[in-house]
């Protein structure tokens, strides 16, 4: 059985790093991971920032290459802007009531 999976940035990060419970989740499921490009870009970032900025720039793109990049259109990024400035003036966040 396939199974589908949107990838946030924190797990898409535990995977690149191998962490132990992702692969034990993973183990055994052909699965299809879909990677936001907002992820992407935020994975792309935290390269930038790092102290091996080639060697992460380099690992970011390997990982990416490997799933299905979603990408947004303009009514989805204008959508998004529109609950976040809501949950920044609430000064809260979706995981918060």
């Amino acid at each position: 059985m396939t199974k589908q999976f949107v990838l946030d940035t924190n797990t898409a990060i535990a995977i690149m790093n191998g962490d132990a419970q992702i692969d034990r989740f993973l183990e055994g499921v052909l699965s299809v991971s879909f990677l936001p490009s907002s992820v992407l870009g935020e994975l792309y970032y935290g390269a930038e920032k790092s102290g091996c900025v080639q060697e992460n720039l380099k690992r970011v793109g390997e990982f990416a290459a490997r799933r299905i990049i979603l990408h947004c259109d303009q009514d989805t990024a204008r959508h998004y802007g529109s609950i976040f400035a809501k949950l920044r003036k609430k000064r809260t966040t979706c995981a918060t009531k």
